[in-house]
């Protein structure tokens, strides 16, 4: 699906997303969950600051009356992320205003290009990681020429939307940031975007949780898939581990432990002491085998523990 502002990178997952959603006459769950207001989402903003990035359309909101509380719905709170990259990347207000109101502009079935985006990204989430590569050539009080590409490449210029989303949800302990109407946000969300993705033939999130809540009705959803379960969001896809880390080992249990190669600038006349410090091959496989044993107990505890 290409759209007048947005571009999709022709990829297999996206492939599968959008033809899924041209066959979508209307919002689904997932789509009308994003977009759901009372969750209320923390922007981390004084009210000045509210009214200051509403004056220069950096927000979007829902708000009842005219001087009620301002409600920020997922799509929201990413949009002013966005808004925030686009200020640093050196467009000036107007014209991130203008881009603002071309791509939060809808279609017949009253779904914008960034109602889109944030779908998609969050179809997405621990599948694979979407960047937002900028294409804008605006022309002054129209928005018009300007446009975003969907892309899995990485690039240190582009908007890392998967990242943004995950630390929406996470601090950088891995502890849940939300709380209040927002932390009941999760358990939903995970069970939509399997539901989704049990359309699609795609990795489950939570594939034991969603069969009970497929059993037993998705009011239960929040009974289900608690905030043990929730932990799953915070993942990176496969592909990013491997950027990460030299060699991923997976044991017997089907944990995973990731070990990061690199030369260390130490003179090599230097004499310490250090229960770490091997000079042969099988004191090397001994080392690592010794961590890998204390990792495996760890997480046996914490598991026992959870």
């Amino acid at each position: 699906m290409t759209r007048s502002h947005l571009h999709i990178e022709h990829t297999e997952e996206f492939k599968a997303l959008e033809g899924l959603l041209r066959a979508q006459n209307e919002p689904d769950g997932l789509m009308n969950l994003i977009r759901n207001p009372q969750f209320e989402f923390d922007l981390n903003l004084s009210s000045r600051m509210l009214n200051y990035h509403e004056a220069n359309g950096f927000i979007r909101f829902h708000r009842e009356g005219t001087a009620g509380k301002r409600r920020f719905s997922l799509v929201n709170a990413l949009g002013f992320q966005f808004s925030l990259y686009l200020k640093r990347v050196g467009l000036n207000n107007d014209e991130i205003a203008q881009f603002n109101e071309v791509l939060n502009g809808k279609d017949e079935r009253g779904i914008s290009d960034w109602d889109l985006v944030v779908y998609i990204v969050a179809a997405s989430i621990g599948h694979v990681d979407i960047w937002i590569k900028r294409t804008l050539n605006l022309i002054p009080g129209t928005g018009k020429g300007s446009k975003i590409e969907l892309t899995t490449d990485e690039n240190e210029d582009f908007f890392h939307l998967s990242k943004e989303l995950r630390e929406t949800f996470f601090n950088g302990q891995g502890n849940i940031l939300l709380s209040g109407k927002s932390a009941l946000f999760l358990p939903r969300f995970v069970f939509e975007v399997d539901k989704l993705r049990d359309q699609l033939g795609w990795e489950k999130l939570s594939p034991d949780n969603f069969k009970l809540v497929q059993e037993f009705g998705e009011e239960k959803a929040e009974k289900f898939i608690d905030s043990n379960a929730v932990m799953v969001l915070n993942q990176l896809p496969p592909s990013e581990y491997t950027k990460i880390y030299d060699i991923i080992h997976r044991d017997e249990k089907g944990n995973h432990f990731g070990i990061e190669i690199k030369p260390l600038k130490i003179n090599p006349k230097t004499r310490f002491r250090s229960d770490k410090l091997t000079t042969d091959k099988e004191e090397l496989k001994q080392a690592i085998e010794a961590e890998l044993r204390f990792l495996q107990k760890m997480l046996e505890k914490l598991n026992k523990g959870g």
